[in-house]
């Protein structure tokens, strides 16, 4: 299965570093990308084409929601390194083509996540409403 689109590349180039930053639970998962053999889950939000150090190309530095089996954090992850991974059973990461939440708030509502893992957005939206 391709990871990357050209649906996926064309919401890639929409949502560049910084884009949702202060969306909060508005702001839009543009794919998410699983192992078939762990509870590991990247839910990319934003991406970047930026140079490599080693062979003259390039990488995507994508940044999004990580959920491992022993936690769920906001991050930065190499699409190279998603590319080249695999799990304890030698299976590789996938695109979830069946994948259908829109949003954080979606995301948070749904079992994608363990409950009150992302609760910290509450507070910041707060902060940021002034209350």
């Amino acid at each position: 299965m391709k990871l990357l689109t050209q649906e996926v590349l064309k919401k890639f180039a929409k949502f560049g570093p910084y884009s949702q930053e202060d969306k909060g639970n508005d702001a839009e998962i543009l794919v998410k990308f699983f192992t078939p053999d762990t509870q590991w889950s990247w839910f990319v939000l934003e991406a970047e084409t930026v140079p490599t150090d080693d062979d003259g190309g390039y990488d995507l530095d994508l940044f999004g929601i990580v959920r491992s089996d022993m936690e769920t954090v906001y991050g930065h992850f190499s699409f190279r390194e998603i590319e080249a991974a695999r799990g304890p059973l030698g299976l590789q990461i996938e695109r979830d083509r069946y994948f259908n939440i829109k949003t954080v708030g979606e995301l948070r509502e749904s079992r994608e996540i363990p409950a009150g893992c992302l609760d910290w957005l509450d507070d910041k939206a707060e902060v940021r409403d002034g209350v």
